[in-house]
């Protein structure tokens, strides 16, 4: 399943792209954003699989967010949607995949999508999550012991 990220301070272009998106089985939107500040704080629970992104937004422009975006792990495809055309050099310095010059043709946008899932799949696998321990060593007043962590209800540091 793909994960996609709405980011447009309109809401009925928001509700176009769900729209579009639902008559798709392997995409999913997993959030929207109407603001850079929503976005940003979005991105701090998790990095969606690809970000479409309206060029000019409360807070911040498209482009700055794309270098943003630039920097996570992993790094999320970006497909710009805007009715501005003056911004399409600039989102092709920040390796948008797509440039959607709205109003778009539900073809056009569908051409967007293969191009992500090409990107997608062209890029390298994520991998895969690590396990967690299963047990912690705890060092207290000269002795050492383990401790299984489904029996950890609290930890708290004190000293060093």
């Amino acid at each position: 399943m793909i994960r996609a990220l709405l980011v447009d301070d309109e809401e009925h272009a928001r509700e176009g792209l769900r729209a579009l998106l639902r008559g798709e089985s392997n995409w999913c939107v997993a959030g929207e954003c109407g603001s850079a500040d929503s976005l940003r704080e979005a991105l701090t629970s998790s990095v969606p699989d690809v970000v479409f992104l309206d060029v000019r937004l409360p807070g911040a422009d498209g482009i700055a967010l794309a270098r943003l975006l630039r920097a996570l792990k992993p790094q999320p495809p970006v497909v710009f949607i805007t009715a501005f055309e003056k911004y399409a050099v600039d989102a092709f310095e920040v390796q948008a995949v797509d440039y959607l010059l709205k109003p778009f043709d539900d073809q056009r946008f569908y051409t967007a999508l293969r191009r992500v899932e090409h990107a997608l799949a062209a890029a390298p696998r994520r991998e895969p999550a690590k396990s967690y321990a299963q047990r912690l060593v705890i060092r207290s007043i000269g002795r050492v012991q383990f401790v299984s962590v489904a029996q950890i209800d609290w930890l708290e540091a004190a000293g060093n």
